[in-house]
């Protein structure tokens, strides 16, 4: 139990210093966005999801760039499962730094929706997306530029 409570701690301190790191360094940014970057983070530092609300678009986005991704059909009322498989050039999650991650997610929780248009695009086809930032959804609707 306690080493439970010790792993359940030290997510709730990335989860914390990330978003922090966002409220200081992206202070402009959309609540959505700050919390994707934290569950982001947290899940590259400690190797688990969750967090703050989620998961979004730009958290699986995080998710697709630690390898290869494909979708694999699983039995169960027809539906598909997308399945990321490492590649080497990245850390596996639970195996980065806090610096490390929040270099690597940064980019991808932060920077305008149309840099990462055609996957986002496929994300929100595939996965199970909410919490998502309203200017993001107008982007892959077609209704906003930025």
């Amino acid at each position: 139990m306690e080493e439970t409570m010790e792993h359940e701690d030290l997510f709730g301190q990335a989860l914390e210093k990330a978003l922090a790191w966002a409220n200081q360094n992206r202070p402009a940014a959309s609540s959505q966005h700050k919390s994707a970057f934290s569950n982001s983070v947290a899940y590259l530092v400690i190797g688990e999801s969750g967090g703050y609300g989620g998961p979004s678009l730009r958290e699986h986005l995080v998710s697709w760039s630690l390898g290869t991704v494909g979708v694999g059909s699983v039995n169960i009322a027809g539906q598909a499962m997308t399945v990321i498989t490492p590649d080497g050039n990245l850390p596996l999650p639970g195996q980065w730094t806090f610096d490390a991650a929040v270099a690597h997610a940064a980019p991808l929780c932060f920077d305008p929706a149309t840099k990462y248009l055609n996957l986002l695009l496929q994300i929100q086809e595939r996965e199970d997306c909410f919490d998502d930032d309203p200017e993001d959804l107008a982007v892959l609707r077609g209704k906003r530029k930025k």
